[in-house]
Order: C-alpha cells, then sequence, then structure tokens
C-alpha cells in the first residue's frame, strides 16, 4: 500500500522507481488493488497507467475520481473526470463492500461494475464519454446496502457473504463477451467460517453473460458449496471456475482444480 511504482526488466533490474502518492492538483491517490476477489487487472497503455480508486475520509470534501493517470514518461500524475458514484450519502453508515468495483479494459473501453449499483459503466480512455447500462439478475430485486456498521466482526462477515449484490465483472477476449457474477441474498446458519470464506466467493451465484454490446443473452445458476466465483481464468478453451470450495464434500485442502464451462446456444 505505498506509493511507489517499481519497474524492472526480465532480469529483475530495477529500471525506474516512481512515486505517486498524490497528482498534479493535490488529490490522494488510493493505491489500486489488483487481486481476483475484485477483479481489477492493471491497464497499462503506452506510458500510462490507470489507476482504479475508491471514496475514503482522508479526501472528504473533494470529488473522488474513479481511475487516474501515471505518465511513468513524462512524470504526471493526474485525475480523469468521471467521478466515483454516489452510491450513499456523504458519511452515511453503511456496511459491506459499497465501494467495491470490478474493471476491465476490452482494449478500447473501460467497463466498470459496482457491485452495489445494476448499472455497468463504459467509458473511452479518457473517462470523458461514460454511458450506463442497467444489467441486472433475473434473482435479485434490488442491491441491499446495509445502513449501518456492525460491531462483531463475525456479523459483519456473515452479511456480506449472504447480502445479494453483484461481483465482479470478467472479459473474455476469447469470445468477446462479458460475465458480470451475481449473488442472490441466501440465508447463512451460524458455525461456518464466514471470514475466511469471504475471499473466496458466496454459497451461491449465477453469471450473466452479455454480448460485445452489452446485452444480457443469458444467465446461470451454479449449485450451492461448489465452485469458487473469485478464483477463475479465461482461456481459450472457455471460463475455468475453481470447483474446490471448502464447504464442498469433496473439498481437498491439496489440490487447486477448475472446471471449464463453454458458452453454448441453447435451441428449442
Amino acid at each position: 500500500m505505498t506509493p511507489f511504482l517499481y519497474k524492472i526488466d526480465s532480469t529483475g533490474t530495477l529500471i525506474q522507481k516512481i512515486r505517486y502518492g498524490t497528482t498534479d492538483s493535490g488529490y490522494e491517490i488510493i493505491p489500486h488493488r489488483s487481486f481476483s476477489f475484485f477483479y481489477t487487472p492493471l491497464v497499462f497503455l503506452d506510458s500510462k497507467l490507470y489507476l482504479l480508486q475508491r471514496p475514503w475520509e482522508g479526501n472528504q470534501g473533494r470529488t473522488t475520481p474513479l481511475c487516474v493517470v501515471i505518465d511513468t514518461l513524462n512524470q504526471l500524475h493526474y485525475e480523469l473526470p468521471y467521478p466515483f458514484p454516489a452510491l450513499v450519502k456523504e458519511n452515511e453508515p453503511v456496511s459491506g463492500n459499497v465501494w467495491s468495483c470490478s474493471r476491465v479494459f476490452n482494449g478500447k473501453e473501460f467497463v466498470y461494475s459496482f457491485f452495489y449499483d445494476e448499472n455497468i459503466h463504459v467509458s473511452n480512455v479518457d473517462h470523458t464519454h461514460v454511458r450506463k447500462y442497467k444489467i441486472t439478475s433475473k434473482d435479485i430485486r434490488n442491491v441491499e446496502i446495509e445502513k449501518r456498521r456492525f460491531d462483531d466482526r463475525y456479523e459483519y462477515a456473515k452479511f456480506n457473504y449472504g447480502a445479494q449484490c453483484y461481483g465482479n465483472l470478467i472479459y473474455d477476449p476469447y469470445r468477446n463477451l462479458y460475465y458480470r457474477f451475481a449473488y442472490p441474498k441466501v440465508d447463512l446458519e451460524d458455525g461456518p467460517d464466514y471470514i475466511g470464506l469471504t475471499n473466496l466467493g458466496r454459497k451461491k451465484f449465477s453469471i450473466i453473460i452479455l454480448d460485445e454490446n452489452f446485452n444480457v443473452i443469458g444467465e446461470t445458476m451454479f449449485p450451492e458449496w461448489t465452485y469458487c466465483p473469485t478464483v477463475l481464468f479465461v482461456h481459450r478453451d472457455g471460463l475455468y471456475l475453481c470447483n474446490n470450495h471448502p464447504m464442498n464434500p469433496s473439498f481437498n485442502e491439496d489440490i487447486l482444480s477448475f472446471e471449464c464451462f463453454e458458452v453454448r446456444k441453447i435451441t428449442n
């Protein structure tokens, strides 16, 4: 979480060290999180790195940009004009991953999927033109934003694990498709380690399939306690999901296994 970029060559030799703590206008940059739970691959175009941002108390009073740019060639750090969506009122107590967002780049545009927003946001590279598409699951009437904070860590993790919301957006360059994960509300029993399970996805989820024009062309619900929707990769063969969920009766902690899913058109 330190505000430095280290550029190295293939031998591990340090070529450049770049500090990016604030933009040239004084905005304090939030370090970009790039891992599978919040699917946000780093995007590097020419000499510019595009970092996803999120609101935090240190930048109160300033508009939070959705994306900032680190120009590693010219040593410039600046905000792009599209602001982070106002999903809740300022200073309103909330729980859950309200500010969580997944982002992909399709070669021409950035596509954002917020966990607590039905819309996906499609932007040009400069973030000067943004289109919204309402992409909803047939099993979610509306996303739930809990207007309170939890004092108990276990109860907070259990709420997050069962609340209905959306998840990662995955781009499939082989088929020019998008997969938006959706988590319907589920009732959970006390006992399981929901704190430890959180990063491995959810008990129940579906995948909404979008075409290149962001039209919904299908949705598939997956069996409970079977797959890890945050442990995946896209391949020429299809979408690979980890099928070794810790709550799966056949779980084996010594194995990391995947199952390949193909997108097929169903004909009557």
